[in-house]
C-alpha cells in the first residue's frame, strides 16, 4: 500500500514567529528558506510555514534557540528530542512558537512554523481514524496541499510504544480499516479514499516523563478534500 503525506509538521505543539525574524537569524549562515504556500491550521487557527534546507542547519537552529533564551529566559524556551528531530518551543507575546530540525542521509532541514493565538479559529477537521481512549491526544494540525486535505494529531500514552500501536491496530481492524505494518512501530491504512499513517516511539527525550511504559504516538492522515470533512 503506498500512502504518501503532504508536508512534515511539528509532533507536538504549534508556533509563531516573524518570518523576518527567521531570515535575519538565517543572515550569514549558508542556507537556503522556502515559504510553504500550503494552507495549514492548528485546531482551526491558520498557520504559516515556512522550510530552511542545507548543511548548515544545526548551525541555524543553535542560533535560533540561544536568541529566544536571551529575549525570553533560559527556562521560557523548551527543547526535546522526538522521532529524529530536535524541537525548540516557546510562548512569546501571544504566539506559540516552535521550530524542529533534523539531520539525514538526504541532508539537513528545518522546519519553521508560526501560529497567533489570538487569531479568529474555524472548525477544526475531526481524524476519520477510530483513536483509542488509552492516550492523551492533542488538538489537530490541518490544512491542505493540492487536492487532498491532512491532518496530524500526536498522543501521549501510559503503555510502551508497541503496545499502544498494538491497540490502535486492533482498533483500525475492528472498523474495516485495511492496514500493513512496515515495522514494528510503523503502521499504514487506508478506507474509502482516506489515507493514514502512524507512528509509534518511546516517550520523548526533554518532557521529563521518559519512563519505562510511557510512549507517543503520532497520526498522519489524508483525504481527498471533495469527500472529506471540513
Amino acid at each position: 500500500m503506498s500512502v504518501k503525506f503532504p508536508v512534515a509538521i511539528c509532533l507536538c505543539t504549534a508556533f509563531d514567529i516573524n518570518a523576518h525574524e527567521l531570515q535575519e537569524a538565517a543572515r550569514g549562515i549558508p542556507v537556503n528558506v522556502e515559504q510553504l504556500d500550503s494552507a495549514v491550521a492548528v485546531n482551526g487557527l491558520p498557520m504559516t510555514i515556512s522550510r530552511v534546507v542545507g548543511p548548515a542547519v544545526p548551525a541555524l537552529a543553535d542560533r535560533l534557540v540561544e536568541q529566544w533564551r536571551h529575549d525570553s529566559g533560559r527556562t521560557s524556551v523548551r527543547v526535546l528530542q522526538c522521532c529524529g528531530w530536535s524541537f525548540a518551543s516557546r510562548l512569546q507575546d501571544g504566539r506559540s512558537q516552535v521550530i524542529q530540525w533534523r539531520t539525514t542521509s538526504a541532508g539537513s532541514e528545518l522546519l519553521w512554523s508560526s501560529v497567533g493565538l489570538e487569531a479568529s479559529a474555524t472548525s477544526a477537521p475531526v481524524p476519520m481514524v477510530p483513536l483509542i481512549a488509552d492516550c492523551t491526544w492533542s488538538t489537530p494540525i490541518h490544512g491542505r496541499v493540492a487536492d487532498r486535505q491532512f491532518i496530524q494529531i500526536s498522543a501521549h500514552c501510559d503503555l510502551d510504544a508497541t503496545r499502544a500501536l498494538d491497540l490502535m491496530v486492533r482498533r483500525l481492524a475492528a472498523n474495516a480499516w485495511s492496514w500493513q505494518r512496515h515495522s514494528p512501530l510503523l503502521v499504514h491504512a487506508e478506507r474509502a479514499g482516506v489515507q493514514a499513517q502512524l507512528m509509534a516511539s518511546a516517550a520523548p527525550r526533554g518532557t521529563g516523563m521518559q519512563t519505562a511504559g510511557q510512549s507517543s504516538l503520532v497520526l498522519v492522515e489524508t483525504r481527498p478534500v471533495s469527500g472529506g470533512r471540513r
